[in-house]
């Protein structure tokens, strides 16, 4: 919801920044259509690695146990290798 908030908010500076412009205004609208599309994509890029971290939050809590014995193992391995 924030991030939607932050674009609005984005969206309505460069809306502003557009109507100050006083050159060619098919130029003005272009440039204005690009910047929301790229901030559109930004969002969406957001809220899906948000969506990604939470699935990975989610398998390390699944995978808790194995994580913690890999974690053993690899201690272990790494005393053997050094000569402790």
């Amino acid at each position: 919801m924030k991030l939607r908030m932050v674009l609005a908010l984005v969206i309505g500076l460069v809306l502003g920044a557009a109507l100050l412009f006083r050159g060619n205004a098919s130029a003005a609208t272009a440039s204005v259509d690009e910047r929301l599309k790229a901030l559109e994509d930004r969002v969406a890029v957001l809220e899906q690695n948000k969506v990604e971290l939470k699935n990975l939050e989610a398998l390390t809590v699944e995978f808790a146990d194995e994580i913690a014995l890999l974690n053993v193992k690899v201690t272990t391995l790494e005393e053997k290798v050094s000569g402790q």
